[in-house]
């Protein structure tokens, strides 16, 4: 007896249908799948052998072929398993469907992997997949009951969490989920829900000085804007890229989907946690390999650059990291979203992050400084600046040169002035977000204007014109910086809550481009 199973699989953040189909033949009790799967989909013969014996139904013991097309697609991981061992169960007649259910297996997508007990585990993509089933017109979806809060955030799609067997079985026969292991849409309310938008640490409070930084990075928070931090060792560069956590505004439902879709791919959700309400700040070592700062490798995962999409990526000693990382991030700060491709396969990611860098003006990390003397020579200090390129550094819109903070024994006085400047702060970026959200009709940031749109977004007067005429042809700027200098402006026009940039806005941007 032949039955066909719906299924699907990711391929990068991409879902792509599979049709799972069991063929029950006399013969000899060969178990076979075929359908270009790798050794994980093999293995599922034994997990699905055991799954069906211990969960007290009869493993047919003559020929059983499973075909997972279509066949030129690599089919990888274990979420074949249930599809698989369902359809097994059909073909051999121990699958009844009550008269509300007669169009399940037309209807439905099954996806989970089998523990050898018969029960069904939580797999890695839940929420694209569930996604990919409401865009392509399924009514409903079977899952892990692990993955079942996850998949609820996507609305107008039924959704049966399974977590065994038995007990889907059961729910076949009768047409009721209301055993012990089906959760009912309701319950999802009571589900704990993982506060990671709580910044319990309000570490920027607690910088004193280095005010110039602290505008810098103000600015480049509220208008995702890409900042470059040169300074001397102990000046506070890492300290303050690391605050930077506390001034992150809370996603919005639309961000939120998007980088849990990322996080559930590369399955980096924590036990309990279904959704992101914290903006991703990942901090990269220069030791880390490029694919997992780029992504990419053997199934084409998710790397470092997406996962910070919606939030920071920061690079600290950015002259220590290879400079074939750092090339390759200039087309992913341009675009929003990295394309990696192989011989056969082609998949893209998101990666609209904010890039912060942090490296110090020379090699002994003395250049400049007031007090100590540099001891690079000048060919030394040429080499250490040319690891980053031209065009590296034309992608930054704030170039920040700080020095060490001064009079530090005086930092107490100003304590309270302090945390009443961070609320200030928080709420200028906040305030400004919202402005532009509501400027663009989507969570959409002035970094990423287009130059088509420029003119409509930051009208200038005539006197803001001809100041930045007079300074592009004295400074020699490329194009791509005048139109970087135009967006900060309209940033920090933003933080100022006015709706037109004037001269001063304009004279701020270039002062972070070191005019």
């Amino acid at each position: 007896m032949l039955a066909k199973v719906f299924s699907a699989c990711n391929f990068g953040i991409d879902s792509y249908p599979v049709d799972v189909e069991v063929d029950i033949a006399n013969g000899m009790p060969v178990f076979s799948i075929v359908g270009l799967g790798d050794a994980s989909v093999q293995e599922a013969r034994e997990r699905v052998r055991s799954a069906i014996r211990n969960s007290n139904f009869e493993f047919p013991q003559n020929r059983k072929t499973v075909n997972l097309a279509p066949a030129d697609l690599r089919k990888k991981g274990s979420i074949f398993d249930l599809p698989i061992a369902i359809g097994i169960l059909f073909a051999s007649g121990q699958i009844r469907l009550h008269s509300n259910l007669k169009n399940t297996f037309k209807e439905g997508i099954f996806i989970g992997e089998l523990a050898l007990n018969g029960d069904v585990k939580k797999i890695d993509g839940a929420l694209a997949i569930t996604e990919f089933v409401k865009r392509n017109g399924y009514k409903k979806i079977y899952l892990p009951y692990e993955n079942f809060a996850e998949a609820s955030l996507i609305s107008d799609i039924e959704i049966v969490p399974v977590n065994s067997l038995k007990q889907i079985v059961e729910y076949f026969k009768t047409g009721k989920n209301n055993s012990h292991g089906f959760a009912e849409t309701g319950e999802l309310e009571s589900m704990p829900w993982p506060d990671r938008a709580e910044n319990n640490s309000n570490d920027f409070q607690y910088i004193h000085g280095q005010d110039f930084a602290k505008r810098a990075l103000q600015i480049s928070i509220a208008g995702g804007h890409n900042l470059l931090m040169i300074g001397p060792p102990g000046c506070g560069k890492t300290m303050l890229a690391n605050a930077v956590k506390s001034i992150l505004p809370e996603m919005d439902f639309d961000e939120s989907i998007d980088v849990t879709k990322i996080y559930s791919v590369a399955g980096m959700l924590k036990k309990g946690e279904f959704i992101m309400k914290k903006r991703p700040f990942r901090e990269i070592h220069h030791t880390a390999s490029p694919i997992s700062i780029l992504g990419g490798g053997q199934n084409i995962m998710p790397g470092e650059i997406s996962l910070a999409h919606r939030g920071v990526l920061f690079f600290d000693e950015l002259t220590l990291f290879p400079q074939s990382v750092i090339e390759n991030l200039r087309q992913p700060l341009e675009s929003g979203h990295i394309t990696i491709s192989r011989t056969k396969y082609k998949t893209s990611y998101p990666s609209d992050f904010i890039f912060i860098g942090a490296m110090n003006p020379c090699s002994c990390g003395y250049l400049g400084d007031e007090k100590r003397v540099c001891i690079c020579t000048d060919t030394q200090i040429k080499t250490y600046k040319n690891k980053i390129s031209g065009p590296f550094l034309d992608r930054m819109d704030l170039i920040v040169n700080m020095k060490k903070a001064q009079n530090p024994a005086a930092k107490s006085a100003k304590k309270s002035a302090t945390k009443s400047d961070f609320s200030e702060i928080y709420d200028s970026i906040k305030t400004a977000r919202e402005k532009q959200k509501a400027r663009f009709g989507k969570s959409m940031l002035n970094k990423n204007i287009s130059v088509s749109y420029l003119e409509k977004f930051c009208e200038l007067d005539k006197e803001c014109r001809d100041f930045l005429k007079s300074a592009t042809s004295k400074l020699n700027i490329s194009m791509r910086t005048y139109h970087k200098i135009i967006k900060v402006s309209r940033t920090i026009a933003d933080l100022q809550n006015s709706d037109k940039i004037n001269y001063s806005h304009l004279a701020e941007a270039m002062q972070y481009r070191g005019c």
